[in-house]
């Protein structure tokens, strides 16, 4: 992923001057590494599908309570439904960040974020600096 497609000018710039302050008030050196992602959150996509299946389940009772369904077998209406909320709940946790997020504790995404930066740090060799 390139910096340009993230950051404009702007932004690019104030990380510099940010870099620039660190780097003055201390010993440390710091080296900025953008990723498209910290990674990826298979947890998250397991429990919207579980919270999809519950949902669909309740949304097709309420349906039966309030409308009368013929000419569909019963097994239809407690099978399907679990498994349709599951798979949209799955889909929409996989293809959508801000939907997975809100399946992840911030303890969750804190350690992705960090494990994404070690590895970074080693395989960018991030540490052969001046």
């Amino acid at each position: 992923m390139k910096l340009e497609e993230l950051f404009d000018a702007q932004a690019q710039q104030a990380v510099v001057e940010a870099v620039k302050a660190v780097e003055k008030e201390s010993a440390a050196e710091v080296v900025p590494v953008v990723v498209g992602a910290a990674g990826h959150y298979p947890q998250a996509a397991w429990r919207a599908a579980a919270l999809g299946a519950l949902a669909g389940s309740a949304l097709v009772s309420l349906l039966l309570k309030l409308v009368e369904v013929w000419g569909w077998p019963l097994e239809f209406w407690i099978l399907t439904p679990p498994f349709v909320g599951a798979a949209l709940g799955w889909l929409l946790a996989s293809t959508l960040p801000p939907v997975a997020r809100v399946f992840l504790t911030q303890e969750e995404m804190t350690t992705q974020v960090r494990e994404r930066a070690e590895h970074a740090f080693l395989t960018e060799e991030v540490f052969a600096t001046k």
